[in-house]
């Protein structure tokens, strides 16, 4: 039994429990009908991954001229990838370069990062340029253009292919290599031969007695040349022939100087002497419609030499003409842009002429050779001569200065005769020697251009106690053999080295040599350098021309080859 207070204790704890229980009842009630919103929570989505983007493409564009084909035509690229393209020439072209890539080797990478277009350019074999280049100026004178186009044309593929018949027992017609320029005339592809027939006696008694004519001999490197055309000319004698494109049409016009005079000059027949003629210019169009006219007067000269002598594009004519009545000193031919010419004297200090009988040259070239940008003019006649009886009375001025100058041109076309290079040849032979023509090249790889000189021995056979000219020829005496010179250029000093640099430097054998007019340089044996070879050789002879001679370029040192 409880008693009174122990169950008073018990209601008062279940009463607090109670309590207890509905205060956390209520407690809870209230907590859920708190209508609140609760603070918010904003989650920032996982961003999508962007899809990868499309690859940059390209497209290569690839085709092939006119002789030969190429590996692909190309397509759509990534961008980055490389693509190599190979040229493959057909027969009869070589591969020259590529339209839009500087590269000139056959087999092409390109790594594509723009749109790209190629095309492969090819040449007929007989064109490709072998030769050594030189600034922009010199690409525009007559010796780089002869240079371009210059193939072995012997004197005996002259006679052999362009065989005139001989009807006239009294008359013959010969011709020289000297005498023909190379060019692709008709516009066919193949390369042509023009070049001056003389007029003369089988003997060559009397050199050339009547006006020659000119003929054009179309393919003449090929195996099916056409048969020859031939045209009239007033020129007797004609001195030289050189190739330009004097009014800006893209076509050479021929340039044809004459000495009519010459054999009768040589031979004292002066009973024959032809006049002289103006300088005359010949066009061909490739229909080969054929015109020609004269510009200036009457003027005889044994040498000419084009180019951009004022600098301003076109291309002028240079001449040391012999004396005579209408020119006795040099002359600009100043090209007016169109083929016409204004003549001025060439030298500005006119005052030295009146020592002078006149300013005759055997040989000059205009050329820039000290790298300014201008032609300068090289020019000689007999130099070291060994002997002091002048032709002239009073002497020429290259009779009395028997040197080799280099006059310095400034862009004007005028010259001053104070303002030039002296130097000379060592005669060590102590021969008469005969200047006949020039080459160019940087030979020792320095950067300037050093100068190659032919020459011929050219004894007077007066002085010789000889028949005439022909004994003195066929003796060795009188060209008919060589001596080449080469001087190094030192800051514009010319050195001669020919005695270090070039093998077998003169040939007075009467053999298989003959003298020539040109030196051009060509990498004939297709190993990156560039060989001497010999250009216009002499006109008739009475033994076999080599068909190929050259001077191998071996480091610098010049071997001479033959028939290899």
């Amino acid at each position: 039994i409880m008693n009174q207070d122990t169950k008073l204790f018990g209601i008062m704890v279940l009463l607090a429990i109670s309590f207890m229980v509905l205060f956390s009842v209520v407690q809870c009630s209230s907590e859920e009908e708190d209508n609140t919103p609760p603070p918010s929570i904003v989650i920032t989505p996982k961003p999508e991954p962007e899809p990868t983007p499309a690859p940059v493409q390209y497209t290569l564009t690839v085709s092939a001229g006119e002789g030969g084909s190429v590996s692909t035509e190309g397509g759509t690229y990534d961008e980055g990838t490389s693509v190599t393209i190979t040229a493959t020439p057909n027969e009869g072209y070589q591969f020259v370069g590529w339209e839009g890539s500087d590269s000139t080797e056959a087999s092409l990478t390109v790594t594509l990062g723009a749109n790209t277009t190629l095309n492969a350019i090819f040449t007929s074999s007989q064109f490709k340029y072998l030769g050594e280049e030189y600034n922009q100026i010199n690409k525009l004178t007559s010796h780089y253009i002869n240079q371009k186009t210059i193939r072995y044309l012997s004197q005996d593929d002259v006679f052999k292919k362009i065989n005139v018949p001989q009807n006239n027992p009294t008359i013959y017609w010969r011709t020289s290599v000297q005498n023909t320029v190379i060019d692709d005339f008709d516009k066919n592809g193949t390369l042509d031969v023009f070049g001056f027939w003389f007029k003369s006696t089988p003997d060559y008694e009397f050199g050339s007695i009547e006006p020659g004519k000119y003929f054009l001999y179309q393919d003449f490197f090929t195996d099916n040349p056409k048969e020859p055309i031939f045209w009239d000319t007033e020129i007797v004698w004609n001195s030289d022939l050189l190739l330009s494109d004097l009014n800006g049409d893209g076509q050479n016009e021929i340039i044809s100087f004459n000495d009519n005079s010459h054999d009768a000059r040589v031979w004292e027949d002066e009973g024959n002497i032809m006049p002289n003629m103006p300088t005359e210019i010949i066009s061909i169009d490739s229909n080969l419609n054929f015109s020609k006219s004269f510009v200036g007067d009457p003027i005889k000269c044994h040498d000419a030499s084009l180019g951009d002598v004022d600098g301003d594009g076109d291309i002028d004519i240079v001449f040391f003409p012999f004396s005579d009545d209408n020119n006795k000193f040099p002359l600009l031919y100043r090209n007016e842009g169109t083929g016409n010419f204004i003549v001025e004297n060439l030298f500005i200090n006119e005052s030295l002429y009146s020592n002078y009988s006149n300013f005759f040259a055997l040989s000059y070239d205009v050329f820039d050779l000290n790298n300014d940008g201008n032609l300068d003019i090289i020019v000689a006649s007999r130099p070291n001569l060994k002997r002091e009886n002048f032709y002239s009375n009073p002497p020429s001025y290259y009779e009395v200065n028997q040197n080799i100058e280099i006059f310095w041109g400034n862009g004007t076309g005028l010259f001053d005769t104070e303002n030039k290079a002296v130097f000379n040849v060592a005669n060590n032979y102590n021969y008469d020697l005969s200047v006949l023509g020039y080459g160019f090249s940087d030979y020792d790889l320095d950067g300037d251009v050093d100068i190659f000189i032919t020459t011929t021995r050219a004894e007077e056979w007066r002085l010789l106690g000889l028949e005439n000219v022909t004994v003195a020829a066929n003796s060795g005496l009188y060209y008919n053999n060589y001596l080449i010179y080469a001087f190094r250029n030192d800051d514009n000093i010319f050195n001669d080295v020919s005695d270090e640099i070039i093998d077998i430097q003169k040939d007075m054998s009467l053999t298989k040599h003959s003298n020539f007019y040109k030196i051009y340089f060509i990498d004939i044996d297709d190993d990156g350098d560039f060989d001497l070879i010999p250009g216009k050789n002499n006109i008739d002879t009475e033994f076999e021309q080599l068909k190929l001679l050259y001077w191998e370029n071996t480091g610098g040192q010049f071997v001479r080859r033959e028939n290899e």
